[in-house]
């Protein structure tokens, strides 16, 4: 996963280049995870360790002082340790779906909205086509395929097993996100907790 994210940081700052659109749609703004279960550390000191052997080179593992020093606009009562990455960010994900639609249908694809996969018609253990669901009309349809492209988010394992693939260990978490400026000009830091 980590060399997976790596990957996609690096794709998504060449956008332009690679894909056509406007400007990079990631922004650098540092991710910081605050963590209130003590009995955790030992776990996420080694998590940080693999991250950096995986080539995420500027994660840093903080104690408390430590992040009342760097980030004294935190609260962090309750808070055992935390995690930052400063070139961790977030992706600007309506930049990312319109242009890539864009730069798809300008490709000749068939872009198809609004339809859900329901399942999958095989020749053998080879895959001829899906079977897809328009979610307003109810009308199905087949779409001719030879490869799929499995990219339904917290979907995918469904998906995936549907069209005959293997169960995917995806299992969605509701996280909380806070947006706090700091300093001036653009310059903004992203926080997720991890609390309970």
């Amino acid at each position: 996963t980590v060399r997976g994210m790596i990957f996609s940081t690096r794709f998504y700052d060449r956008w332009v280049e690679t894909v056509g659109g406007s400007a990079t749609p990631i922004r650098h703004s540092g991710y910081l995870f605050l963590h209130d279960r003590r009995k955790d550390k030992k776990e996420f000191e080694a998590r940080v360790a693999m991250q950096r052997e995986s080539g995420l080179a500027d994660v840093e593992f903080l104690e408390p002082d430590e992040v009342d020093e760097r980030f004294p606009y935190v609260q962090t009562v309750g808070v055992h340790f935390a995690t930052w990455c400063q070139t961790d960010g977030f992706i600007i994900h309506d930049q990312v779906y319109g242009e890539v639609l864009a730069a798809a249908r300008k490709r000749g694809v068939l872009v198809i909205l609004k339809h859900k996969v329901t399942g999958a018609h095989m020749n053998g253990q080879s895959l001829r086509s899906v079977a897809v669901q328009n979610v307003i009309s109810q009308k199905e349809r087949k779409i001719p395929a030879d490869i799929v492209v499995n990219a339904t988010n917290a979907w995918a394992p469904d998906v995936s097993q549907m069209l005959g693939g293997y169960k995917l260990s995806i299992d969605p978490r509701k996280r909380y996100l806070y947006f706090v400026e700091a300093g001036r000009g653009d310059q903004a830091y992203l926080f997720e907790t991890a609390f309970g």
